[in-house]
């Protein structure tokens, strides 16, 4: 069966008096052994059989980033990039 490895990092972070806050993550994902089926050929008698069909890997960066305009006790506007 398929193996997968992951692994990733992140970093939250808030300036002028968390009036702008934001995230940063790094990732990597990895998955090994991947199966597909196979036609075997008709003389076999087997008809179909599953084969490693290699390997795939997902790297990426997310980035988010929020600001408010307007933050007050009760109130608060914000944007999200």
């Amino acid at each position: 069966w398929e193996e997968g490895r992951k692994a990733n990092i992140g970093l939250d972070f808030s300036i002028l008096n968390r009036r702008i806050v934001g995230t940063v993550e790094v990732y990597k994902n990895i998955t090994d052994k991947l199966l597909i089926d196979q036609q075997l050929p008709y003389e076999s008698g087997l008809g179909t059989s599953s084969v490693n069909a290699g390997r795939m890997s997902n790297t990426g960066v997310d980035i988010g980033i929020e600001g408010f305009l307007v933050k007050k006790d009760n109130l608060s506007f914000s944007f999200f990039a």
